[in-house]
């Protein structure tokens, strides 16, 4: 099936107003376990995704949001791709390798809470609005963000 096709499924009888609010919040979603160890960062209460802090044009952007909640986008240097589920949860799945594919940087873009209040991952490039009252003094930088001391 093709991703026009795919993406007219998963949300052709809503509204165009619906249909922008879902390409625009389904990246603040919830992985659903199980979570494969080598993304296990993702696990978390909530996740952004943040596509919009990938600083990619709007049309790239706007065709990983697409993907994102048809046939899945592929996550670089793994097997795996990420697909939306239409009911603000994610599934980690196998790839087929022929997905759209997010950036390598894609982990920067991401904001992970954990149990409670505090941050389980704080990628690099997420907007300092994003994590206020949160200091980085809490957390030790690690390649493409930050984690909990």
């Amino acid at each position: 099936m093709k991703l026009q096709q795919l993406y007219s499924e998963s949300i052709k009888n809503l509204a165009p107003s619906i249909i922008e609010g879902v390409l625009r919040e389904s990246p603040h979603t919830r992985i659903v376990k199980p979570i494969p160890p080598e993304l296990s960062l993702l696990n978390g209460t909530i996740v952004d995704l943040g596509f919009e802090n990938l600083g990619l044009s709007s049309e790239i952007e706007s065709a990983i949001r697409r993907h994102f909640i048809a046939d899945g986008v592929r996550i670089p240097n793994t097997v795996w791709k990420l697909r939306y589920l239409k009911t603000a949860t994610t599934v980690v799945e196998q790839s087929t390798g022929n997905e759209f594919a997010l950036p390598e940087h894609w982990m920067r873009a991401v904001l992970v809470l954990g149990e409670g209040d505090d941050y389980k991952w704080i990628g690099s490039d997420v907007r300092p609005e994003q994590i206020v009252g949160t200091s980085l003094d809490d957390y030790v930088e690690v390649k493409d963000g930050y984690i909990p001391k």
